[in-house]
């Protein structure tokens, strides 16, 4: 991530739900969640989390795709 947004800091986040996670854990193969999403500092996430309204912004949606597809293209190369 420092390679995006250099300085920023990166928190892990419980998101509890359902994943498919368990079914590969049985069949031995490590599973890692990365949900990156760019957020604004006055932007009211938790609020918006899993709400009714529920969303994000383009920005941050397009920002996180970007990050996430970094992530697979290196473990993949």
């Amino acid at each position: 991530m420092g390679r995006h947004l250099p300085g920023a800091t990166v928190v892990p986040n419980m998101i509890t739900g359902m994943t498919d996670a368990k079914d590969f854990d049985r069949m031995g193969i490590m599973c890692y969640g990365f949900s990156p999403v760019e957020i604004a500092p006055d932007q009211q996430f938790y609020e918006l989390y899993h709400a009714p309204n529920e969303r994000v912004s383009v920005k941050g949606l397009e920002a996180g795709s970007r990050w996430l597809y970094d992530v697979v293209e290196g473990f993949c190369t």
